[in-house]
């Protein structure tokens, strides 16, 4: 049985990444959560408590991957 995770992630650009937060990132379908976030963080995105909000759908139990991402806020 597949099993679909909702998880949202607040993260907010540095002042480095401003050109980031104005953009909603794209990741390949079913690529790995833990991948992807490090690809934001990487990016220069942070989490935190409020900011930009993405909602990240992802698939599977021991190995999540990204089925797609959609902006709720705070995005152009």
């Amino acid at each position: 049985m597949r099993v679909l995770f909702v998880t949202t992630i607040f993260l907010a650009a540095t002042p480095i990444a401003i050109g980031a937060a104005s953009q909603v990132p794209q990741f390949p379908k079913d690529q790995p959560y833990a991948k992807a976030r490090k690809l934001l963080v990487k990016k220069g995105w942070k989490p935190v408590h409020e900011g930009v909000v993405i909602d990240v759908y992802t698939v599977g139990e021991t190995e999540p991957v990204v089925t797609e991402v959609q902006c709720k806020s705070g995005c152009s």
